[in-house]
């Protein structure tokens, strides 16, 4: 049988060509002269290859078919038009490539104003915050890589038209955006630095889609409420001159701070502190501070500054001889009663009686002597604060009549004070921290609380301002009662005795019974804490509330957005995108087409019988088989003109890969359809066809039938 050259069988029908051109695919390539007929081929084996070239024109559809197709193409496109197709530049790649880097941008900017959004606001709802941002970090890394892809696939046709690469290299150049392992090819380095650059940024940029999210965050922040008011207890003593024991507030009775004697006409008097203002007072002395009030900061920590008018014990130390002056002959105890002269570490007493109970005429019916206030009595306070120093140093001076310094090991001080009861101005700043209360109390214009009307020296109970003094009476005969009595100590060794009950309290220490240190101060402060223990019943008649300024805070897990975290990487993204796209852009401008990495393209640009005798002698390699022959691998090729043939009426071109001996460069703006109508360089270019090397390659390509 006769033998077909390799020009006879690489000579696919030019009109079947056209029928499937399409403008997607790069320059076509179109031959005149009528298809070969298909060659049996040699059964039991892949190496061999029919006559008929693989990608010479398919006959399956009859002449008839193939003519009714022409006649269709015809009359819907002329042979001009067909003849551009795939020659110029489509718009849908160059289009694509900046909608994707326009919605990276958008999908950036995005991100941000959804994080700014949130800045400064509380963290609720966290995990769905974060997934929203994940979601447009993805977006955004998605649209920017998407963008690269495009731009680097134009690169890689127009580096595969400039230099030979083997086919190994041309293999990870195709597959290095999606495998990584392809970096591990010292070629792409050396023969496509620029494409390898933009592939690794399709590895890089997702790095901003795993950092961006990171740039909003939970703290727990110091945040103020804009509510700058606040409804506080405070105390009206005042509201017990108007107050109805038959109708009592909030309907609680006996939260007055008195209990009243009623006679038959109405008149009250007073008879004792109530239970409620008994209780208060054990509270706070137990409990060594305030009470705490309802704070009115809900769930926040807040301060504010309240103000009203109180008993106070204002207390002044009295020297030696004052106190044998001035202390009344109704306390029996002296200034030498205190250690070490006397055998007393502690003493109290009012320097008056106190009120009687009962009342002389307390059965009688008619008001007369009951409930009348004389005077309101002070307290003697005698003290001892134990010193480091011991008392048998030479140094120190002890006080006439002394015992011997063994009795009492450290040098004792001698203190006497008086305090009167008073009514004075609190003004407190309050502070709740986490549900801790603290209070600052600062007194002033303190005041006698024995106030008679003018002109007289009692006060009764038709007086005004009655049931507002035994008020405050009561707070102070209280306290009185707790402070009354001593703490005898014989000597250094001996057991305090005591028969005061202010041993219950933090005025006393509880390992040796002397009295704290600066006692002065600490029993003001006690008081003190007795009256702040008042505004923690609302029920009292003298409780009341009003509005006043505060400041609210509290600590809240609140959005944190740090823009230069999620900017550094999306900025650095954008611009390698952009300047991919630029890259992109000058590779298409010099190829002179659009093009991809899709399996129709590397089918049109690997049609011919190069490739062909190549995987000739390997078996399985025409199906795709592993492993690839290391020689093919090493297989310089480059993409370019493989052929010129002249026809009959015109000069034909084939661009597809080749070695580089038998290809020739591609330049932007050639037609591969009739080159020599319109004047092409290619037509003085030495012709592939009619060489020795052609004669060569035809030899080598016949075959048996």
């Amino acid at each position: 049988m006769a033998y077909r050259s390799r020009e006879e069988a690489y000579e696919p029908d030019e009109e079947r060509i056209s029928a499937f051109s399409s403008p997607y695919t790069p320059a076509a390539e179109f031959f005149s002269d009528p298809p070969s007929p298909v060659q049996p081929t040699r059964k039991g084996t892949y190496t061999s290859v029919p006559v008929r070239h693989i990608s010479e024109a398919s006959t399956i559809h009859s002449q008839r078919q193939m003519g009714a197709t022409m006649d269709m193409l015809e009359r819907s496109k002329s042979r001009e038009q067909q003849a551009l197709w795939g020659t110029k530049i489509h718009w849908f790649m160059p289009t694509a490539m900046v909608c994707l880097l326009i919605a990276g941008i958008s999908g950036s900017l995005g991100h941000h104003f959804f994080y700014a959004s949130l800045q400064g606001k509380r963290a609720d709802d966290q995990l769905m915050k974060v997934r929203y941002g994940t979601v447009l970090a993805y977006f955004t890394k998605a649209s920017l890589v998407g963008s690269v892809v495009l731009a680097y696939r134009q690169r890689i046709w127009q580096t595969m038209r400039q230099k030979a690469i083997t086919l190994r290299g041309i293999d990870q150049l195709f597959a290095v955006v999606e495998d990584p392992t392809c970096f591990a090819s010292k070629e792409i380095y050396l023969k496509a630095k620029l494409a390898t650059a933009m592939a690794m940024a399709t590895w890089l940029i997702p790095i901003a889609s795993i950092l961006s999210p990171a740039a909003l965050t939970a703290q727990l922040t110091l945040v103020e409420s804009p509510n700058k008011t606040c409804t506080v207890p405070i105390l009206n003593f005042t509201a017990e001159n108007t107050a109805d024991w038959l109708h009592p507030k909030g309907g609680r009775p006996g939260y007055s701070l008195s209990f009243i004697n009623v006679t038959k006409d109405g008149t009250v008097w007073f008879d004792k502190p109530s239970f409620n203002a008994e209780r208060l007072q054990v509270l706070a002395t137990y409990s060594g501070k305030p009470i705490n009030i309802t704070t009115p900061c809900l769930k926040y920590n807040c301060t504010w500054a309240a103000s009203f008018q109180a008993p106070w014990y204002n207390c002044s130390s009295k020297t030696q001889a004052e106190v044998a002056l001035e202390i009344p002959k109704f306390i029996n105890y002296t200034f030498d009663d205190l250690v070490p002269v006397g055998n007393k570490i502690y003493f109290s007493a009012s320097d008056t009686p106190e009120y009687a109970r009962p009342q002389p005429g307390y059965l009688d019916p008619i008001l007369d002597k009951q409930g009348i206030f004389e005077n309101e009595p002070a307290i003697w306070f005698g003290y001892v604060d134990k010193t480091n120093r011991f008392s048998n140093d030479s140094r120190v001076v002890l006080p006439p009549n002394s015992k011997p310094p063994t009795t009492y090991i450290y040098e004792m001080q001698r203190h006497v004070m008086r305090c009167e009861l008073q009514k004075a101005n609190y003004s407190i700043s309050f502070s709740f921290v986490n549900n801790v209360q603290s209070a600052n109390v600062s007194i002033s214009d303190g005041t006698p609380a024995f106030t008679p009307p003018a002109g007289s020296s009692s006060f009764g109970p038709r007086d005004p301002g009655y049931k507002e003094f035994i008020a405050y009476h009561s707070l102070g005969l209280l306290v009185r009662q707790l402070a009354e009595g001593y703490v005898n100590l014989t000597n250094s060794n001996s057991t305090p005795i005591t028969t005061t009950s202010l041993s219950k309290s933090r005025l006393l220490n509880q390992s040796d019974s002397f009295v704290v240190k600066n006692f002065h101060d600490e029993f003001q402060y006690f008081f003190q804490e007795i009256i702040l223990t008042l505004l923690s019943e609302p029920f009292l008649e003298i409780g009341t509330t009003e509005n006043v300024s505060c400041i609210r805070k509290r600590y809240e897990n609140i959005f944190h957005y740090e823009m230069q975290g999620l900017w550094i990487g999306y900025a650095i993204s954008s611009a390698v995108a952009l300047l991919s796209i630029v890259t992109g852009f000058v590779s298409i401008y010099w190829n002179g087409i659009t093009s991809d990495t899709l399996f129709s393209k590397i089918l049109v640009t690997t049609r011919n019988r190069t490739l062909d005798k190549l995987v000739k002698q390997y078996e399985g390699v025409c199906l795709g088989g592993d492993p690839f022959p290391q020689e093919l691998e090493k297989m310089p090729l480059r993409f370019g003109v493989i052929d010129e043939r002249e026809t009959d009426d015109d000069r034909t071109k084939h661009a597809a890969f080749g070695t580089v001996e038998e290809t020739i460069p591609i330049l932007a703006g050639d037609s591969y359809k009739r080159l020599a109508a319109h004047g092409s360089h290619y037509q003085s270019s030495r012709s592939w066809t009619g060489s020795p090397r052609a004669e060569r390659y035809s030899e080598s390509f016949q075959m048996d039938t």
